[in-house]
C-alpha cells in the first residue's frame, strides 16, 4: 500500500480539502489538524523542538494563499511551534543563478516574519554563501534550508567552512528529484 504523499499539506490546501466540517473551509479550519498534532506532541514532549515546513502558496487557482499560510502559522505559533520553514507547492524552480535569481521564497519569508515572533527558515534557491550572507545581514530571516545544492555537493558546507566560497555546482535542473535515491543526475 502506497502512503499518501504530502498528507498534511493536502489537508491544508483547499484544492484537495473539500471537507465541510471543522477541518475544511476557512484556512483556520484547514490548519486545525496541524494545530491538534502540535498540541499533542507538545503535551507529550514539552521540551521537544518542533518545526514545520508549510506551503505558503499552491500556485494554482483556488489553492493556498500567503494569507492562508499566515493564519495557519499564527495559530501554530500560539500553540508553541518553535520554527517555521516556508515553501510552496510544486517542484523547485529551475535555472537558479548565483546572485541573480536566488532565494525565490524570500518575499514569503519576509511577509511571515512580520507576522510571527519565532525564527523563519528560508528554503529555495540557495547556491551561494554570498547571497545567504547578504540576506542574513539585511533581513530578519535567521536560517536557511538547502536541498538541491546538498544533493549535488553533500560536503558543500565543509567546502564553504574551509574558505572555498564558490557557489554550489548545482545547475538547478531538478533531475535529482526523479533520479534513483534522489541523487544528482550529473554527479562528477
Amino acid at each position: 500500500m502506497q502512503p499518501t504523499i504530502f498528507f498534511l499539506s493536502r489537508c491544508f490546501s483547499p484544492i484537495y480539502n473539500h471537507r465541510s466540517d471543522e477541518y475544511g473551509g476557512l484556512a483556520i479550519n484547514r490548519a486545525r489538524i496541524l494545530v491538534e498534532i502540535l498540541k499533542v506532541i507538545r503535551k507529550q514532549m514539552p521540551e521537544l523542538h518542533i518545526s514545520i515546513k508549510i506551503n505558503f502558496h499552491d500556485y494554482m487557482a483556488g489553492g493556498v494563499t500567503p494569507q492562508d499560510a499566515q493564519i495557519a502559522c499564527k495559530a501554530l505559533v500560539e500553540h508553541g511551534i518553535d520554527y517555521i520553514e516556508i515553501s510552496a507547492n510544486g517542484t523547485s524552480q529551475t535555472g537558479i543563478n548565483p546572485m541573480q535569481n536566488e532565494a525565490y521564497f524570500l518575499d514569503f519569508a519576509l511577509e511571515l516574519k512580520k507576522a510571527v515572533n519565532i525564527p523563519v527558515i528560508l528554503v529555495g534557491g540557495h547556491p551561494s554563501m554570498e547571497n545567504m550572507t547578504a540576506i542574513l545581514n539585511k533581513t530578519p530571516v535567521e536560517y536557511f534550508s538547502l536541498s538541491r545544492p546538498l544533493i549535488r555537493e553533500p560536503d558543500l558546507p565543509k567546502r564553504w567552512q574551509a574558505g572555498d566560497l564558490r557557489p554550489s555546482t548545482c545547475i538547478s535542473c531538478n533531475n535529482c528529484y526523479g533520479a534513483p535515491g534522489k541523487r544528482c543526475a550529473y554527479e562528477r
